[in-house]
């Protein structure tokens, strides 16, 4: 009975495969996407690293190595004997996950960086944050499986601590786009609105990392600070306001 158990737990399906699916379309339309700009460089001289084939090489890892795990999976034999969500107590596919997502995070930095190629064409662009996205969603998924940490455990204290990450990391975006466009700015008023919007990123993130600090209770304080300094209260209100209108 012990072993026909096994035998069917073996049989099991990745219970990601959808998430591998959809890294597997955003990639393949990324790298297409990629080196068809690549061919047609004359038409796009103006983006910056137009002839890095690295660009070319975010997506043809990702879609070739999900690719092959959706095939080791559909293919009965193949599953038996090398069952990938399985290897190491699902370890390595963890792994795997958490590399796609740096490995994305590398690409997202490097297609969509000021002046780069993703603003070629709208397709390379979306198709970039799409892949960062489902590599992210099938990693949060294989946390879940081994209840490790996920996104709705990391979040889940209040209502506002999720909007305060979007925040924090928006503000991470807009302080590193307007530091690198600074860089190949030549205007002065291009120059001074790329200052402003760092210094909007900076400011904004702060605000934002203060109050994810205090959900997670990182600051001791006495009970007098603690009253107003929790979540949900009138200061947290205020200060929300306040980094809305500044970031407006």
């Amino acid at each position: 009975m012990q072993q026909n158990n096994t035998d069917t737990q073996q049989m099991e399906h990745n219970k990601k495969w959808r998430c591998y699916l959809l890294i597997c379309i955003t990639s393949l339309t990324n790298f297409v996407s990629v080196g068809e700009a690549i061919d047609n460089v004359e038409d796009y001289p103006y983006y910056f690293g137009i002839n890095s084939h690295v660009n070319y090489m975010f997506g043809t890892v990702t879609f070739t190595v999900s690719l092959l795990i959706l095939i080791f999976d559909l293919i009965g034999f193949i599953r038996n004997k090398f069952d990938f969500k399985s290897l190491k107590d699902g370890k390595v596919e963890g792994l795997t996950l958490f590399l796609f997502f740096l490995w994305w995070i590398a690409g997202v930095i490097s297609i969509t960086r000021a002046g780069a190629l993703g603003y070629a064409a709208l397709n390379i662009y979306f198709s970039t944050w799409a892949s960062l996205f489902a590599c992210l969603d099938a990693l949060n998924r294989w946390g879940g499986e081994k209840d490790i940490l996920t996104l709705q455990q990391l979040t889940r204290i209040s209502i506002t601590l999720p909007s305060w990450w979007i925040v924090f990391w928006a503000s991470i975006i807009i302080f590193g786009s307007a530091a690198d466009a600074v860089t190949m700015s030549v205007t002065p008023y291009v120059i001074d609105s790329c200052g402003v919007a760092a210094a909007v990123g900076v400011l904004a993130s702060v605000f934002s990392a203060f109050f994810i600090l205090s959900h997670y209770e990182f600051f001791p304080c006495c009970q007098a600070c603690s009253s107003w300094l929790s979540y949900g209260g009138w200061f947290e209100l205020a200060c929300s306001i306040l980094v809305n209108i500044w970031l407006v």
